[in-house]
């Protein structure tokens, strides 16, 4: 089948638009998540001495949580990127 030069045309403007879909996705999750409202600011000072007393490792749940979070925005980019 040979594509015309407006059918490339189209097919980016559904990637473009598929891309900006994932986008909105994620800007609309980032202030959505976590609202200050529900989850108050902590002195993340306190909270590193009370979990190393208690031999947590705030540096590895700090990590984990990043995992966590940056896990979901990457599957919403990779279903965007493999459509």
């Amino acid at each position: 089948m040979d594509y015309t030069r407006w059918d490339l045309i189209a097919a980016k403007d559904r990637e473009i638009e598929d891309l900006t879909n994932a986008l909105q996705k994620i800007a609309d999750w980032a202030l959505r998540a976590y609202p200050v409202e529900m989850f108050a600011d902590q002195d993340l000072g306190k909270a590193r001495i009370i979990l190393e007393t208690h031999g947590i490792d705030y540096s590895a749940m700090h990590g984990q949580w990043a995992r966590h979070l940056l896990g979901g925005i990457g599957e919403i980019a990779k279903e965007a990127i493999k459509t």
